[in-house]
């Protein structure tokens, strides 16, 4: 199951925590000039509590910087807010690239990232998802390319652009699965396939609901469990992403829409037994 870390939490920091004023003193010499003082208050304030045991300085202001060109795309007269920002970074020695994602909370929102992730062929390694208290998503993926490893390229980061956009689209939303489908069919799978396994954890976290899933890899498939885990209503804060030999091992934290831990054993039997099914196996 997944391994809780400490301060594991929903909760923002206040000014009363220490971390609070460490955090302050060390990114505000740092921040570019475009961004205020006033708008890593708001980061400070509205982040989920568990986001400040991941980010670092450096990243710290990189999200910064995509929100605060997130609501200057919203606030222009002409702007768009079903558009997303996109920003990632290359790590070609270290054989990974980090791509973020900025834009209003919505149903489903993590599922059509990962989506249009797959369908433009980036292997996800590592998810985080964040929602701050003012309803902006800040969503964070470590990905490889699908072919050879490695960090992604210029295809693949316009791929991922397009398909986000086309499927976020209010009108006629573009079907990421039959993308999938169509551009990355799945391996054959050995004879002697082990059936999935899907674990619930009610009990281990305070605010969370543990998940967690191995089945065979395919192109597509945090996608796939994604997609249904929100149409159960539950929504992602993390997703830990392990594959070994072709077998994925991939954990979850999970809470309802209103952020509250899934305790009701029946509801997460039901959840299960749809996970399975759209595994291919049926309990």
């Amino acid at each position: 199951m997944v391994t809780t870390e400490p301060m594991i939490t929903l909760t923002p920091l206040t000014s009363a925590d220490p971390q609070w004023d460490r955090l302050s003193a060390e990114i505000t010499p740092r921040l570019p000039n475009h961004i205020s003082r006033e708008e890593l208050v708001a980061h400070l304030s509205f982040m989920p509590g568990h986001y400040w045991n991941h980010a670092e300085e450096g990243e710290i202001i990189w999200h910064l910087e995509a929100i605060h060109d997130f609501f200057k795309l919203v606030s222009a007269e002409d702007g768009d807010p079903s558009k997303p920002i996109v920003r990632l970074r290359h790590f070609p020695l270290r054989g990974f690239s980090e791509i973020i994602v900025c834009t209003w909370n919505r149903q489903g929102l993590f599922a059509k990232i990962t989506g249009a992730l797959a369908a433009a062929g980036a292997n996800i390694t590592e998810a985080h998802a964040y929602t701050r208290q003012d309803n902006v998503v800040m969503d964070y993926f470590k990905v490889v390319s699908k072919i050879g490893g490695g960090a992604v390229n210029d295809i693949i980061v316009e791929g991922v652009i397009t398909y986000l956009r086309d499927c976020l689209s209010p009108l006629n939303p573009l079907d990421l699965r039959q993308v999938i489908k169509i551009s990355h069919a799945k391996p054959e799978v050995p004879l002697e396939k082990e059936e999935p396994i899907v674990l619930w954890d009610a009990y281990s976290g305070d605010e969370y609901t543990q998940l967690h899933v191995e089945t065979y890899d395919y192109m597509g498939l945090l996608y796939e469990v994604s997609l249904e885990l929100a149409d159960a209503d539950l929504k992602i804060h993390m997703a830990n992403v392990c594959t070994k030999n072709n077998w994925a091992m991939d954990d979850f934290l999970i809470t309802d829409m209103f952020n509250r831990k899934v305790t009701d054993a029946d509801r997460l039997n039901e959840v299960k037994n749809r996970l399975m099914r759209r595994l291919g196996i049926f309990e």
